[in-house]
């Protein structure tokens, strides 16, 4: 692949455009999977290289359309910007595992798809709230924009289907996966989020 084409996609991927995305997902995914897998090294759990990349080319996208990237005309840019993001996640994610092997990172109250009967103060509680056509609207308005963040339509699927009360068997069943790739996939979703949320 030669230089402009890739100097196409970097001004493509500023622009909104999903095709340019998709060509910069194709060509740097393999490289940057060797990358974080290094960086893994053992420390997987519940996510694996597939799903680093993921993220930080998720991270990327968003970056590139806010114009957050001072330097980004060509090649050598976008690979130093794409290696530091896989990098930094998969470390990220090491220190992360590493704390919940030793008793840390436990999540109180509702998770991105639990429920805490005790207090709520989740999405059960949405029903609680005055529902005005101004607040439906900016409530699908965010749904979407979540959805479309997941960018896989089998995370688009899986998230939609635990919103609808589906449990993870029956999810498993339907889109005719196991039972551990549903639950890494609901991890990845809440990463994602979690990462919007963050941002």
């Amino acid at each position: 692949m030669n230089e402009p084409d890739i100097t196409h996609w970097i001004r493509g991927v500023a622009e909104g455009d999903s095709v340019a995305a998709l060509r910069i997902f194709e060509h740097f995914r393999p490289r940057l999977e060797k990358l974080a897998a290094r960086r893994l090294a053992g420390n997987r759990g519940v996510a694996d290289e597939e799903d680093i990349v993921v993220i930080a080319l998720n991270s990327f996208f968003k970056a590139a359309r806010d114009q957050r990237f001072k330097q980004l005309d060509n090649r050598d840019d976008l690979w130093q910007i794409l290696a530091m993001l896989t990098a930094r996640k998969a470390i990220d994610h090491v220190h992360r595992e590493r704390s919940l092997k030793r008793g840390g990172g436990q999540v109180q109250g509702e998770s991105v798809f639990g429920h805490d009967t005790a207090n709520r103060a989740g999405i059960d509680a949405a029903a609680d709230v005055a529902a005005t056509p101004e607040l439906a609207s900016e409530m699908m308005e965010e749904l979407d924009a979540m959805l479309e963040a997941l960018g896989d339509p089998t995370l688009r699927t899986i998230a939609i289907g635990k919103l609808n009360g589906c449990s993870n068997p029956e999810l498993a069943e339907q889109l005719g996966i196991g039972l551990r790739t549903i639950e890494r996939k609901l991890h990845l979703i809440r990463a994602v989020w979690k990462e919007r949320a963050d941002a």
